[in-house]
């Protein structure tokens, strides 16, 4: 048993305290299920850099508590390593690009270690934080979705983000530029690196291939916002593809102006909320197929949503990775729009060779990607004890900006009448929300 800290970015709490990705249910169930304490920092938002102190309150709480260990999912937290002499695990669950204060995790690389899930992320972790290997393990991906019989009436179902926040910004400054066609050439092939690595940012990609500009040089701003937005279309393009064949798309923030050139992607969509293992594991089991795509920083891995589809009755059709085939696993794999669309063609006609692919996937989850499964990976990893016959606890305290009206829920802290008024609105509509778009 142990006193775990753990802290993680969880957007979806603006549309409902409850909202939680079912890998981050999975991770916390399962540790609580092994008898261990866990103190729980959800944030609402996301940090890049904290130049602050933690503040006291939490402080205080955390030193009340006496944790043995601290894990952080993309380092979203505080920095406490110098206030507390026990291991900080650091979870890359995204991309070391979206990790709070990468700067200081790389001046103190010898203070944490790191989880990766991707079999590439020991490689860009030593590359990018400079830490030793040997304090950084691979974690396959897990998930605590069960298969459920139901009636499968949806042919193809999507879950996720378009990613399609805002314009390409980087882009149209550059066509607004009277570039050389030298420097548009060494561009492209620029561009087409990063594609490949969008851990490295663009002056490190020129150095590599030895190239000099003229005179203009691609720069992105935010090399995660530009790999997000090429993912994004990416993304929709595929979803383009098979938008005809009983696709079904589910989601936040399918409302953007960006995806106005894809109105036949958003004739597809359902508000209906599908935001916890609960909902997550009905839209999967009522699924023929479960579609995905994967995100550039995404190089040898997968979407953590890929293992829900896995251990439902869905059929799994990806794009490529060759974290799969390592795994085991034998499902259909696209790369490119033409091969997606003829492979859920081919799975909704063959009904047997779908059900052969799902209950194959099935034991391969039911093995190897359960918590309790991948538990003595991480002990062995901290030598530390994670289990234990006794009941666990969790403890959650929800953390939203200093501007907003939604405080903690968990502590009250609300600044005035307004902020409590505000706050119990937003969830009445909500649970409106919830019940008229089922």
């Amino acid at each position: 048993m142990a006193r775990i800290v753990v802290a993680w970015h969880n957007q979806l709490l603006f549309a409902n305290p409850s909202a939680r990705a079912c890998f981050l249910d999975a991770f916390l169930d399962g540790l609580k299920m092994a008898g261990n304490d866990i103190l729980l920092f959800e944030k609402s938002y996301f940090m890049k850099t904290v130049q602050e102190a933690i503040p006291q309150q939490y402080l205080e709480k955390i030193q009340s508590f006496n944790p043995d260990l601290f894990i952080f999912f993309n380092n979203q937290f505080w920095d406490i390593s110098k206030l507390f002499d026990v291991p900080i695990i650091i979870y890359d669950v995204d991309s070391p690009n979206v990790f709070c204060n990468l700067e200081e995790l790389q001046r103190n690389k010898s203070r944490y270690k790191y989880i990766v899930n991707q079999s590439d992320g020991q490689d860009i972790i030593h590359s990018r934080i400079g830490c030793d290997l040997k304090d950084i393990i691979y974690i396959p991906p897990y998930t605590n979705i069960q298969s459920v019989n139901c009636k499968q009436d949806i042919n193809i179902s999507f879950c996720g983000s378009p990613w399609m926040f805002n314009d390409f910004d980087d882009f149209m400054l550059w066509a607004d530029k009277d570039v050389s066609f030298n420097d548009r050439k060494m561009a492209i092939k620029v561009f087409q690196e990063f594609v490949k690595n969008p851990q490295k940012n663009l002056e490190q990609i020129y150095s590599e291939l030895n190239l000099q500009p003229e005179k203009d040089m691609l720069i992105f701003k935010n090399i995660q916002i530009v790999a997000a937005r090429i993912a994004g279309a990416r993304r929709l393009r595929y979803l383009s593809e098979i938008y005809d064949l009983g696709l079904e798309v589910h989601g936040y923030l399918w409302n953007q102006p960006m995806l106005k050139p894809f109105p036949e992607v958003m004739l597809t969509y359902s508000k209906r909320p599908v935001y916890n293992t609960e909902t997550t594991q009905e839209l999967y089991n009522r699924s023929k197929i479960g579609f995905n795509t994967k995100h550039l920083q995404a190089k040898s891995g997968f979407s953590w949503r890929v293992c829900d589809i896995l251990a439902s009755n869905a059929c799994l059709v990806t794009e490529a990775s060759s974290d799969l085939k390592l795994l085991g696993f034998n499902v259909p794999e696209f790369s490119n729009t033409t091969e997606a669309r003829e492979l859920c063609q081919k799975i909704l006609k063959e009904d047997n060779l779908r059900r052969d692919i799902v209950l194959h996937s099935q034991s391969i989850i039911n093995k190897n990607h359960r918590f309790d499964k991948v538990l003595p990976l991480i002990e062995d990893f901290l030598n530390i004890k994670l289990h234990t016959n006794r009941a666990g606890s969790v403890e959650q305290i929800i953390l939203y900006p200093k501007n907003s009206l939604f405080p903690s829920y968990t502590t009250g802290e609300f600044k005035n009448i307004t902020q409590k008024i505000c706050y119990k609105l937003a969830k009445y509509f909500y649970k409106r929300f919830e019940k008229f778009s089922k």
